[in-house]
């Protein structure tokens, strides 16, 4: 089986170049790759296409982005809390998309699954729905929304395997797993500190696939031979929906990695 590890950040983010369409989980500041964005801005990547809910704030997240002009144009929802942001939109500097929040999430996920389009009400009778095509359903116009995809889907996770599977905790899964899946790029994970027990419960959430965010980085362990399966480590990408996992928040850690 091809794993889906790496030993670093900078491995994680090759083949990220200008020009490029990126999509960046999380909502405000919550399940943000933040250490992958740390990455993007010490690599110089320039005039990139974000598609994020959000941009973050004036010194953090997507905002360390903007700080640097990194980003021309921006495919968000919600862009409030960051004055850098602003000043670029009203400037001319910024190109920016905006786009109702349900009608993101569903680009999205229809960008995964390989929908082209999809017809919703949200926007219809605004500057949303100009130009877009009408349809009625049910006595109810409709506009016509097209899916998004991007060349790499950066997202963060709670744990992830040697395959890429995903759990997502709480609150930050939000765009995550939506947003995994319609990354063109086959993501790698970077290796952490800590291992997990895996038992056979169904997970609670899903599954996705992207490219990883990370933590503290430590050396790559062997599976213990005594172990039935193999023990996930912390951030990751890539999976297939409705894979069982262990998905107890209070776990603790089980395992120390080995050289």
């Amino acid at each position: 089986m091809i794993t889906k590890v790496v030993s670093n950040v900078q491995k994680a983010l090759e083949g990220v170049a200008d020009n490029m369409t990126l999509m960046i989980g999380g909502f405000g500041l919550c399940g943000i790759p933040e250490n992958s964005i740390a990455e993007l801005v010490a690599k110089g990547t320039k005039n990139l296409t974000c598609i994020s809910n959000n941009a973050g704030v004036d010194n953090f997240g997507l905002g360390l982005l903007l700080q640097k002009k990194q980003i021309k144009k921006m495919i968000s929802s919600y862009v409030g809390e960051n004055d850098e942001f602003e000043r670029q939109m009203l400037s001319g500097e910024l190109e920016v998309d905006l786009i109702p929040q349900g009608s993101l999430a569903e680009r999205c996920r229809a960008g995964g699954a390989g929908i082209p389009a999809f017809y919703t009400p949200a926007g219809f009778g605004t500057e949303v729905g100009i130009g877009k095509e009408v349809r009625d359903f049910d006595g109810k116009a409709h506009i016509l929304e097209s899916a998004l995809t991007a060349d790499f889907a950066i997202v963060k996770a709670w744990k992830g395997d040697h395959a890429g599977n995903l759990i997502f905790k709480a609150t930050a899964k939000n765009f995550n797993p939506v947003m995994a899946m319609a990354g063109k790029i086959p993501p790698w994970l970077p290796w952490a500190t800590k291992s997990w027990r895996w038992t056979e419960r169904p997970s609670a959430r899903g599954w996705a696939r992207g490219t990883g965010s990370w933590t503290t980085l430590g050396q790559p362990w062997r599976q213990p031979a005594t172990s039935a399966r193999p023990l996930p480590s912390v951030f990751g990408a890539f999976g297939r929906p409705g894979s069982p996992a262990e998905e107890d928040e209070d776990e603790e850690e089980v395992e120390k990695p080995t050289p």
